[in-house]
């Protein structure tokens, strides 16, 4: 069933926009690959531009998350960013999950290091002055 629902999806999108070609249609893995790349890169900037403007206004939660992988004993930073719009829609981003290298787990560090998740996103600075 499945290969026939696609042959007639096939039929169906040439009757409503003429012949295409297949390779538009059917990405190889490179074309995907630079598709999530793009797409990964775009969310970032809106990311971004929605965290300058909360952070500007002071109205944004930032959650940083600790913790130790008990079998290769490494030390995880996650963060999460955490927002309600102006329209009452709760909104929650992870940022990143990457390995801590410090041993205080503070906001000093974790703020203020220039390797630090928020700093991908120009937060950084913001947040610490607003310390």
């Amino acid at each position: 069933m499945g290969y026939r629902r696609l042959v007639q999806e096939c039929v169906r999108l040439g009757a409503n926009y003429g012949a295409f070609d297949v390779n538009e249609l059917l990405r190889g893995e490179k074309t995907i690959s630079r598709h999530v790349t793009s797409f990964a890169d775009i969310c970032r900037e809106q990311i971004k531009e929605l965290l300058s403007n909360l952070l500007k206004e002071h109205s944004v939660t930032i959650c940083p998350d600790y913790w130790t992988d008990s079998y290769k004993k490494i030390s995880y930073l996650g963060v999460s960013v955490i927002i309600v719009d102006d329209e009452y829609h709760y909104k929650l981003f992870d940022i990143c999950c990457k390995p801590f290298e410090y041993e205080r787990k503070t906001a000093e560090y974790t703020l203020n290091q220039p390797a630090s998740p928020l700093w991908t996103f120009h937060a950084g600075p913001s947040i610490c002055s607003s310390l």
